[in-house]
Order: C-alpha cells, then sequence, then structure tokens
C-alpha cells in the first residue's frame, strides 16, 4: 500500500495532464502570434490581399497549401470557398495546432506533417496529388540549396491533377533594399551581410505587437527561380509586385506606402502547368539554351514594378534616399546610414511597437 501525501504537499500530475497544459500554452501564443500578425499592415492589406487577387475565384477548388504553418492561409482559402483544402509543413508542433484548431471548428482542412522537398519523391496517388492549385506563401526562400529549392518545385508540380493548374507563391525579392530602416514602418527589417550571390542567407525581423520573429531565408535570383520552375514542368512563370488594397490606402496614405511599393520585400509567382507537361514528361521550353529557359528579365538593373519590368519609381516614403536616376544599387537609403547592419530594436514609441493598428 503507497504512502498517503503528507499534509499540504500535491500529488505529482501526470505526464498527460503535463503535455495538455504544455499543449493550451503554445496554442495560446501561436494564436496571439496570428492575432497580431493579421493587425500588420503588410499582412492586413498588402499580403492577403495579393495571393488572394493572385490565386482568383476558388469556389470548389481543391487546395494545398505547402508550408501552412499554423493554417491561417489554408483557413482563409476555405472561407473563401475552395473545396478541399490540405495544409502540409514540416513542424509537427505547427501541424498538431493546426489540426486542433480544425477538430474545433470542422471546417474540413486536412494537416499533414511532412518535408515539402520529400514528398515530390513520393510516387503513385496520394493525399498530395490531384489539386487544382497549390501555394506556398514564403516556402521557396527556405531552400538553402538549388536540390532543396528544384524539389519544393517538382513536389508542387506533381500535386497538381493529370489536367494541370497553378502555383502561386510568395517569395523573396532578391533586389530588396538593403538599408536597414528602409521597411521599418511596416514592421519588418532585413539583414545580410552576403554578396547577392545564389542561396546567400538574408535575416528577415517580424515585430507583430509584442511579438519578435525571425527567420532565415536564402536569396534567390529570378532567372535561378524560374529555371527550377520550368524544369520542374511548369510550363510558364509570371511574376508581379504586391498590391496595397483600396482599404489599405483609404486607411494609411499613400506616402506610408511610398517606400514599400518601391521597393518590396517580396514577390509573388504564378506558374501553369498545361496538360500533359509535369515531372514525368519534360517541357521542350524547359532545356537550356532554349529561348524560353533562357530570356528571363532579371531585376539586377531594373526593378519589377507595377506587374511588369521597368526603372525603380522613387521613393517618398519616410525612409526615402533614393536618388532620382535610379542608378547603380538600390540599397543607398537615406543619407548617412550604413547600407547594411543588423535588425533594428523598435522602440516603444514606433507604431508596431505596440501593435497600433
Amino acid at each position: 500500500m503507497s504512502p498517503l501525501p503528507a499534509r499540504g504537499s500535491r500529488s505529482p500530475r501526470s505526464p498527460k495532464k503535463v503535455w495538455r497544459a504544455v499543449q493550451r500554452l503554445f496554442d495560446f501564443a501561436v494564436a496571439a502570434r496570428d492575432r497580431a500578425a493579421e493587425l500588420t499592415p503588410l499582412r492586413r492589406f498588402v499580403e492577403t490581399h495579393s495571393v488572394l487577387k493572385a490565386m482568383g475565384n476558388l469556389a470548389g477548388r481543391a487546395v494545398l497549401d505547402l508550408g501552412c504553418g499554423s493554417g491561417q492561409y489554408a483557413r482563409l482559402f476555405r472561407a473563401e470557398g475552395a473545396g478541399r483544402v490540405v495544409g502540409l509543413d514540416s513542424s509537427k508542433p505547427m501541424v498538431e495546432y493546426a489540426s486542433r484548431w480544425e477538430a474545433r471548428v470542422r471546417s474540413g482542412i486536412t494537416y499533414l506533417c511532412g518535408d515539402a522537398a520529400g514528398t515530390s519523391r513520393e510516387a503513385g496517388p496520394g493525399p498530395l496529388r490531384g489539386f487544382d492549385l497549390v501555394t506556398a506563401v514564403y516556402l521557396l526562400p527556405d531552400a538553402s540549396c538549388e536540390e532543396e529549392f528544384a524539389a519544393f518545385c517538382a513536389t508542387a508540380r506533381q500535386a497538381l491533377a493529370p489536367r494541370g493548374g497553378r502555383f502561386v507563391a510568395v517569395t523573396l525579392n532578391p533586389d530588396f533594399a538593403t538599408c536597414p530602416q528602409w521597411y521599418w514602418d511596416y514592421g519588418l527589417t532585413l539583414h545580410t551581410d552576403q554578396p547577392a550571390e545564389e542561396g546567400a542567407s538574408v535575416l528577415l525581423t517580424t515585430l507583430m505587437g509584442n511579438h519578435v520573429v525571425q527567420w532565415t531565408a536564402h536569396r534567390w535570383s529570378v532567372a535561378a527561380q524560374e529555371r527550377a520552375l520550368r524544369r520542374a514542368g511548369f510550363s510558364t512563370v509570371d511574376w508581379s509586385c504586391p498590391e496595397v488594397s483600396a482599404a489599405g490606402r483609404e486607411r494609411l496614405d499613400n506616402g506610408f506606402w511610398a517606400n514599400y511599393l518601391t521597393r518590396p520585400h517580396s514577390l509573388i509567382v504564378e506558374a501553369v502547368a498545361e496538360p500533359g507537361v509535369g515531372p514525368f514528361r519534360t517541357d521542350p521550353r524547359s532545356r537550356p539554351g532554349t529561348p524560353a529557359a533562357t530570356a528571363v528579365p532579371a531585376l539586377s538593373r531594373g526593378f519589377l514594378h507595377g506587374g511588369r519590368f521597368g526603372s525603380p519609381v522613387p521613393s517618398r516614403g519616410r525612409a526615402a534616399g533614393r536618388s532620382e536616376s535610379g542608378e547603380g544599387d538600390r540599397a543607398d537609403g537615406p543619407p548617412g546610414l550604413p547600407r547594411s547592419g543588423p535588425p533594428v530594436d523598435l522602440p516603444p514609441s514606433h507604431p508596431f511597437s505596440g501593435g497600433a493598428l
């Protein structure tokens, strides 16, 4: 017979109860971060608006969200009328969080834990087949080498239905501004001490209310990304800049958005797969040396602005420091500021240090 606990002492909590308490704390932290992210101007007025615009009508569409994280976009796609929605992420805690959310709301979303760079090697029909649309919001910059980037693209292509479909991704703009305060007003800083070469590391710091999230991304040129997409079996690849929604322009004036629209930190790529062209049947245009594979507009001399490649527009924002000529490296920033530096700590007076929006 086990001895009774001493008066005033607590019985040890079972491992299951401890694990449930940890889960509740984790869920609370992720939910608070997601809510803070939804209030930032970039997410609220630019990113979400631009992604939905690029995806078009989702009614009844089958959508796969690669790198779904906590499931924010998967839930948004479902709310926009998508039929079958599947989210894939390599983080088991995030997938479990999204699954617990789904168990409460029962919206019909399936969440899977797996590596988007590894699922392309799976053969035969399965949960990652037969989609009309595949999305990846900031997944492609996770690739640290060309092989991993190519695997992400192959996974997206193989997940589409035999009749073809589209891959819509938000990726890092390789021509981002390196001035440490360029994105200050938008609660974002980017820092790199490496030359602008393929796969170079870039530290992104996002400030969402009281939450600070840092992420190491990798810089890939437009040409390198387009080559990988074509070799994966995508027939056409189109690029566009993020746009500010009408609500965003009404809430915040053009002066606020000027810097970001001049040099956004991200680009949207839309790759189309035609029937019969895919990972098992190579598109002739993807072969090296063909005009379609080599005539890729570069961002080194002109910036992709307003949905087309052209000269950058001088910024009149609060961190503007661009010359009117638009020549040279577009990392000048305000006079007297270093061309590159570590992430900037925001003071309490900064609009996003306390979630002003």
